[in-house]
């Protein structure tokens, strides 16, 4: 919230709502952060929760994935963090890993090179980078 202050903005807290308030919300808003939080319901990609698996909010999840739906249709610009970028995700349809303990650093590795070499002139690039950066780190650990 500091940082959204010092650059200029005025940071708005969206509470956890019924998803139909999704188009209110965004539509008070010039963009979306989605911050950390516990893990994401795995029913939302398809999968039933293993016992590995943190606490879970299933009327937050949907309430945050209507926000990205929203922000997305109306072209709003979305800097997801940590759970955020999984929620993301999982609102595109993509799936995830439930536990850390299920990944390993070489298919992060392949999964940053398979990226790098297909979105080479996006925006993303950058991004991509630095991930392929931090995933050769791991893999010299």
């Amino acid at each position: 919230m500091e940082a959204i202050q010092k650059v200029g903005g005025l940071p708005l807290v969206i509470p956890i709502s019924d998803p139909e308030s999704a188009k209110q919300a965004m539509g008070m808003v010039d963009g979306l952060l989605m911050t950390g939080g516990q893990d994401i319901t795995p029913q939302l990609y398809g999968e039933e929760p293993l016992p590995e698996i943190g606490n879970y909010f299933p009327p937050r999840d949907q309430s945050e994935i209507a926000l990205v739906d929203e922000a997305m249709h109306l072209g709003k610009p979305i800097l997801a963090i940590c759970r955020g970028m999984q929620l993301v995700n999982v609102a595109l349809g993509g799936s995830l890993y439930q536990d850390g303990s299920h990944v390993k650093a070489p298919i992060c590795c392949n999964i940053c090179k398979m990226w790098m070499n297909s979105l080479v002139h996006t925006r993303l690039i950058f991004i991509l980078k630095v991930c392929l950066l931090v995933c050769i780190r791991l893999k010299n650990v």
